[in-house]
């Protein structure tokens, strides 16, 4: 093989080791319309409650519900949103405060040895019901459903972890709270 041919190829294959749709944004999917009079409401808020809870069934380590919450609560004081919104301090006055009740319906971890094998097997999965309410009623403002997924195969496929899908999902997460479209591509012309 030529030193040519050789390099292209590990080339190729740093690329695919550091790159790839793990770290990418989960998929968002809201559970009705979102009504110009809601949007209106949520963006008066300035501060967010997050409560995160786990339907029967899910088991997530308290230390990976932990670095969501971290994740998103980074991700919501993020510049650029619609609604930028910082954690909630103790006693903060409730007509600013947003509540964001996120329930873990799906959490598994997948086998890394059945995704070295072939793609599509040992998948990671994980998926939130997120519910937006007015502190103060406790009425629903919206609802979405929040998922990241993970199916690739080969050495990459092996070499990622749950906590490799956790930014994503989290960022999806923190999108759906502020209302923060996901970036597309800008077209050449």
């Amino acid at each position: 093989m030529s030193n040519f041919k050789l390099l292209s190829l590990l080339l190729l294959l740093c690329i695919a080791l550091t790159t790839g749709c793990a770290g990418s944004r989960g998929s968002i999917k809201a559970m009705g319309d979102v009504q110009p009079a809601v949007e209106d409401k949520l963006a008066s808020y300035k501060y967010l409650s997050l409560q995160t809870s786990c339907a029967p069934g899910v088991q997530v380590p308290s230390e990976a519900i932990k670095r969501i919450e971290e994740l998103v609560v980074t991700n919501v004081a993020k510049p650029g949103a619609p609604r930028m919104l910082s954690a909630a301090e103790p006693d903060q006055d409730a007509s600013l405060l947003l509540t964001c009740q996120m329930v873990f319906e799906r959490f598994e971890e997948g086998n890394a040895f059945a995704r070295a094998m072939i793609a599509g097997a040992g998948q990671m999965h994980i998926t939130a019901s997120v519910s937006l309410l007015d502190t103060n009623t406790r009425n629903q403002l919206a609802q979405f459903k929040v998922d990241k997924t993970f199916a690739w195969g080969g050495i990459y496929g092996a070499s990622q972890k749950i906590t490799d899908l956790e930014p994503g999902f989290a960022q999806a997460v923190a999108d759906a709270i502020t209302g923060r479209k996901e970036e597309k591509p800008k077209s050449k012309e």
